[in-house]
């Protein structure tokens, strides 16, 4: 009798999740509940996901191809700004026509001129005026007007180049004439660099080379919730996808694209980049 007793109070004890007579539970959900961008048929749509259960065997095939790694160009998030921007995205980065040797002068830029032993050509506005507020100022029509000289167009010139002229203009006033041209303040060429980085805004395009990479190190980097998957390079009404994982950790130097006036970098957030763990915790 006792025993008995004990059998059902036992039974009794069972949590209420266990399964009795009638009941049954709902199937695990194949389909992911919010719509993601994917393309198809060369056009980005939103539609639901075939989910997958995170295992050893999707784990090893995932890093057995590379193309469905994370990193990989045809991951499902990086149909995010296809979807977004449309059809001005272009696959790939801009590929340069000619590679960078010189910086070339623009409108607005300042150029200081020195001519030796002659220092009434060199400052005109006075020696103890920096050559930024007493140089040569750039017009908008890429010309600058020097004594003796006369106007003298400088835009899409290098300062060698721009030393040359005024060298065989000056010679015939001056006896063995020297000069040393440079840029004093670059104003003509300017990048934007916008998003999820430290301190957002315009820079300069200066003599020195300025890339994807130094951009963003310029701006002091991106955020925690910055998506470097998918930063995005605007240019000249083209907007291009740019793997910034690719080029720290796969060495993808084609991703560090050289930049140009005009450009516009965005580093994107990574509100889309979700992982849903469903189960028993």
């Amino acid at each position: 009798m006792h025993l008995k007793i004990f059998l059902i109070l036992a039974v009794s004890a069972l949590p209420a999740c266990s399964i009795v007579p009638g009941q049954h539970m709902s199937p695990f959900s194949r389909q992911s509940s919010v719509k993601m961008p994917v393309t198809e048929n060369n056009e980005t749509i939103l539609k639901k996901l075939d989910i997958q259960p995170i295992n050893a065997e999707l784990i090893l095939a995932l890093e057995r191809d590379f193309n469905t790694r994370s990193l990989g160009p045809d991951n499902v998030a990086n149909h995010y700004f296809n979807y977004r921007i449309g059809s001005r995205t272009v696959k790939g980065v801009p590929m340069e026509t000619e590679p960078y040797t010189q910086y070339r002068v623009g409108p607005r830029d300042i150029l200081s001129i020195t001519v030796w032993d002659h220092p009434e050509l060199t400052i005109p506005a006075g020696q103890f005026r920096a050559a930024e507020k007493a140089g040569n100022v750039v017009g908008e029509d890429g010309t600058f007007f020097y004594p003796y000289v006369g106007i003298v167009h400088a835009a899409g010139r290098t300062v060698e180049e721009i030393r040359d002229e005024l060298t065989e203009r000056l010679s015939r006033y001056i006896e063995n004439a020297q000069l040393d041209v440079r840029v004093a303040d670059y104003r003509s060429q300017r990048v934007y660099v916008v998003g999820e980085v430290a301190q957002p805004g315009i820079q300069l395009v200066k003599d020195i080379p300025l890339t994807v990479l130094e951009a963003i190190n310029n701006a002091g980097g991106v955020k925690a919730e910055a998506d470097q998957r998918n930063i995005t390079l605007t240019r000249d009404d083209k907007t291009y996808s740019i793997n910034l994982l690719s080029l720290y950790e796969g060495g993808d130097i084609t991703q560090n694209v050289l930049l140009k006036h005009g450009d516009i970098l965005n580093v994107p957030d990574s509100s889309l980049n979700k992982v849903f763990i469903l189960g028993e915790n």
